[in-house]
């Protein structure tokens, strides 16, 4: 009897062991998951390295920017001596209307379109990180860049790279909008595969995101009857689509996503006849296959939201017509909360501003003052003003 009692504590202990171990490996790949792109980035005008970001502001001309972390040194990203960074001999140039940049192996990927003998070459293009290199990868259609340019997305992950947006049109003297999703590999041939292509005579939002080896894409189709929430799973492996949720009269309209072991959808609810909003986090669990509300906050005159790794974001108008950044965890429990002042720029809060993206410690937006514009970074505390990383002269780019 002894012994059999031992050698059933000796299995339970290998069970509880095993067990253990494979936790500790789902444990190690979810937070790699989650440490990798761990920013939002809708214009994909920004990425960063543990090291520096790098980036460039929204002119039509544009030239790649690094602000390194520690030093806080910035300056445009190119590895040539004695370049004077105005034309597009440049390292650093980007193109027109740069967008994408994200980093994989080391060097940095963007879309845009660079000035040849005939023409605009539309292209995926990549430089290494300390400004030299630059290469052309491969040809982007100038039909899917089109197709993709209203909130145009582009993301790279595990050597794919995505390209989503929306675009209008007439169609039989009806007004229609279209999401497209394409995607390519890197160190492969010009072939694209098409993923996702969604038509509608309403409005639509879309966004995407990598996680676990696969597309997560939230399509959110404002229609007659009523809004229509469709959430897909695009496997990279399979090249298979998979349609996990969908709901129509929906009363709420959904803006991004963000995945983590769940897929977290940021919302704002259409006007009631009081002319009232809410706006809010929903959860999706995988495991389940049902969406419901984390929470939901009452309308304060907000102006976006957005969900990014580990926050939600919003901002609001006050009665003087401040406007206040709030920042929540997925529980709701306040982050912080504070006025969009920036060191060394007076009365900031009241330029015009386009916001990048976020993660759990800062956000990112571009500031307008013509001519000048600036990339600022805000911590997500309630004392520490934002801080410039670069700057740009719009009218320097336009006339280049």
């Amino acid at each position: 009897m002894k012994q059999y009692f031992l050698l059933l504590c000796m299995i339970c202990c290998l069970f509880v062991i095993s067990c253990a171990d494979e936790s500790a490996k789902t444990g190690a790949s979810y937070e790699a998951e989650v440490s990798d792109n761990t920013f939002c980035f809708p214009s994909s005008r920004i990425c960063e390295t543990e090291e520096a970001y790098y980036g460039v502001g929204s002119g039509e001309i544009q030239y790649i920017q690094f602000m390194d972390k520690k030093s806080r040194v910035n300056g445009v990203l190119c590895g040539k001596s004695e370049c004077e960074h105005n034309d597009a001999e440049c390292n650093a140039f980007a193109g027109i209307d740069a967008r994408g940049f994200c980093v994989y192996n080391e060097r940095i990927y963007w879309v845009g379109d660079q000035p040849t003998d005939n023409g605009l070459d539309s292209a995926i293009w990549s430089i290494d990180l300390d400004g030299n290199n630059r290469r052309r990868i491969k040809t982007v259609d100038v039909a899917l860049q089109n197709e993709t340019s209203g909130n145009s997305i582009v993301h790279v992950y595990q050597n794919m790279l995505f390209m989503a947006g929306t675009s209008g049109d007439i169609s039989e003297g009806e007004p229609k909008q279209k999401a497209v999703i394409q995607a390519t590999r890197l160190d492969s041939s010009e072939e694209w595969l098409e993923i996702l292509e969604v038509e509608t005579s309403g409005g639509i939002n879309l966004d995407v995101k990598t996680a676990h080896n696969a597309l997560y894409i939230m399509v959110c189709l404002f229609e007659e009857d009523g809004i229509r929430l469709d959430i897909y799973r695009w496997s990279i492996e399979e090249n298979e689509l998979t349609l996990l949720f969908t709901e129509d009269n929906l009363s709420t309209g959904f803006k991004n996503i963000w995945v983590t072991d769940r897929i977290y959808l940021s919302s704002i609810s259409v006007s009631d006849q009081e002319n009232n909003r809410k706006i809010g986090l929903y959860q999706y669990s995988l495991e389940t296959s049902t969406l419901e509300p984390c929470f939901e906050l009452e309308d304060l005159n907000y102006q976006w939201v957005q969900v990014a790794d580990q926050v939600f974001l919003t901002a609001a108008w006050d009665e003087e017509m401040h406007m206040t950044l709030y920042a929540k965890d997925f529980s709701g429990n306040e982050i912080c909360q504070k006025a969009f002042d920036v060191a060394g720029i007076e009365d900031a809060e009241s330029y015009a501003r386009l916001f990048l993206g976020g993660n759990r410690e800062h956000i990112f937006y571009t500031l307008y003052n013509k001519p000048l514009q600036y990339t600022i970074e805000m911590p997500l505390d309630d004392t520490t003003l934002g801080s410039i990383l670069w700057e740009s002269n719009v009218m320097q780019q336009a006339n280049s």
